[in-house]
């Protein structure tokens, strides 16, 4: 299941619209169609488990089957990274962010 991180101001009761690049994302990249399962992380600890219900060229929305609250690891993960050259730094910590890593040295 394909996770994208969502401003929280894009969840209404049970519905969230999708920001832009993530419509170009599922429609260009990933290829998804309606009915699709998407899982949306809004950045403050909670989860969305959604249905991909209209793909249009320039905007998406995703019907919330179920919400939950998900609380931090038991075992922190720690990077220890190095200043790489250009902007991959940003990059970097994106990915790190999105796969659970709690501390970046």
């Amino acid at each position: 299941m394909h996770r994208f991180f969502v401003p929280p101001e894009a969840f209404d009761s049970d519905v969230a619209v999708l920001p832009d690049d993530i419509v170009h994302h599922l429609r260009t990249v990933l290829r998804l169609t309606v009915g699709a399962e998407l899982l949306l992380l809004d950045g403050q600890g909670t989860l969305f488990h959604c249905q991909l219900e209209t793909l249009g060229k320039q905007a998406a929305t995703a019907r919330i089957l179920t919400r939950w609250t998900e609380r931090e690891s038991a075992f922190p993960i720690q990077l220890i990274q190095s200043l790489p050259k250009g902007d991959k730094m940003d990059l970097i910590l994106q990915k790190g962010a999105e796969l659970g890593i709690t501390t970046f040295s």
